[in-house]
């Protein structure tokens, strides 16, 4: 379940997407209960911000019109096919200095890929059911320039799958 994977989540480091929702969203949103304040006390914790990485993405807080909202998903910088490329976003992480940061955001641009909505308005949705956390993702109207919730389909994933092994996504 999301409970149980966010709890294990816990006991390891953050992964990017959790760091990138930290950054983003619950400075601006204090509004969160439960499992996701254990996750923000975490990586206040942790000490480590990545705000000014990715200057592109600072707007998604005020693209939720004063909703509080914790969100899941992945940080993704593409090659030049269009295909995700972590090799890409490797160019992006742990870069600190400004002007290099400002130099690689107009090189290597990334985009948030939101995929899933764990709370909203301090309500816990880590219990409800994918397909109800997704429509009211939907809802939110999340379509910036560099963030955006990805079309999705609840099916057998075996095409899917296949897909991400021709093209080497991980």
């Amino acid at each position: 379940t999301r409970v149980l994977a966010a709890q294990q989540w816990l006991a390891t480091p953050p992964t990017l997407a959790l760091e990138m929702l930290a950054a983003h969203v619950m400075p601006n949103h204090p509004a969160v209960t439960g499992l996701m304040q254990e996750v923000a006390e975490r990586l206040q914790a942790i000490g480590r911000d990545i705000t000014a990485r990715y200057p592109e993405l600072q707007g998604l807080a005020d693209a939720l019109a004063a909703r509080s909202a914790v969100l899941d998903g992945e940080i993704v910088a593409c090659d030049d096919a269009g295909i995700p490329s972590f090799e890409r976003l490797q160019e992006r992480m742990h870069v600190d200095d400004r002007a290099t940061v400002a130099t690689l955001a107009a090189r290597v641009p990334v985009v948030y890929m939101v995929f899933d909505l764990l709370a909203l308005d301090g309500e816990a949705l880590v219990a409800r059911p994918y397909r109800e956390r997704r429509e009211r993702l939907v809802g939110l109207g999340l379509d910036g320039p560099a963030w955006q919730v990805p079309p999705n389909a609840l099916a057998d994933g075996s095409a899917l799958a296949a897909f991400t092994v021709e093209h080497g996504i991980e």
